[in-house]
C-alpha cells in the first residue's frame, strides 16, 4: 500500500495499529468480547497511570 492508497482508506480519525492488533487477536480469540479497562483520568489530562487502558480476554494457557 502505497501513501496515496493509505489516505483513501484512512483518516485521521482511524486508529490504524489497533485495528491491526485487533485483527490479530481476534485469531486468536474469536468469537470473544473482551473486558475493557481504563483509568479515571487518562495520563495526558494528569492521571498517574501512562496506559489509556488494557483489553483482557480468556485464556486457557
Amino acid at each position: 500500500m502505497n501513501t496515496e492508497e493509505y489516505r483513501k482508506q484512512f483518516t485521521e480519525d482511524d486508529a490504524v495499529g489497533w485495528e491491526c492488533i485487533d485483527q490479530e487477536l481476534e485469531k486468536i480469540y474469536p468469537d470473544q468480547e473482551p473486558l475493557h479497562f481504563a483509568p479515571p483520568l487518562h495520563y495526558v489530562a494528569g492521571g498517574n497511570d501512562p496506559l489509556d487502558g488494557i483489553s483482557v480476554y480468556k485464556s486457557e494457557k
